[in-house]
């Protein structure tokens, strides 16, 4: 296998291994060291990939927020409205096992100095596209300078509504699906 090859196996590898150990275990129970043995590779071999656990996590992130780029596509042509609550729900879903990873991505990345913003950053355009995606596709999409701008704004909203999520002590974070609602 040529390297560009086994690098992708093994980063495949990687996010497929951190994403059932941190549902098992546990985000705050898993360590890198359990992940590489797990993929048969050495940790350094792991940590040129992702240089610690939060970077590994954002990579997770990252694939989820590629796959709601292909989500959207397949969404019918309602309205902003009714596709924006979809993809919610469905982000939120897939999240929810995942919460404490999430919160420990956030609370990295809003650090002054946070070198996992490289990481997120990915994840971030991906998801920006899928959103101004969701706006173009919707059966009433603004004209096209808008749609840039629309898809933009339902970014952020994503995002606060994920922080909320964070931060929402309800049962089964009842008070931020509301919001959703």
């Amino acid at each position: 296998m040529d390297p560009a090859n086994h690098t992708e196996a093994l980063r495949t590898a990687l996010l497929d291994l951190a994403a059932e150990h941190f549902t098992g275990p546990g985000y705050h129970s898993t360590t890198l060291a359990q992940i590489a043995e797990a993929a048969h590779c050495d940790t350094a071999e792991l940590l040129a990939l992702y240089p610690d656990k939060v970077s590994l996590a954002a990579g997770l992130h990252q694939r989820w927020a590629e796959q709601t780029a292909v989500q959207v596509t397949a969404l019918d042509a309602s309205t902003v409205a009714v596709r924006f609550h979809r993809i919610m729900w469905d982000r939120l879903d897939l999240l929810t096992p995942y919460r404490p990873m999430m919160a420990a991505i956030f609370s990295a990345a809003l650090q002054p100095d946070a070198v996992v913003r490289v990481h997120t950053a990915g994840g971030y355009a991906s998801l920006k596209i899928a959103f101004h995606e969701l706006v173009a596709g919707a059966s009433d999409a603004p004209r096209n300078q808008l749609v840039t701008h629309m898809g933009t704004v339902l970014t952020g909203f994503y995002l606060v509504l994920l922080l909320f999520w964070l931060y929402d002590r309800s049962s089964q974070q009842r008070a931020a699906r509301g919001l959703v609602n």
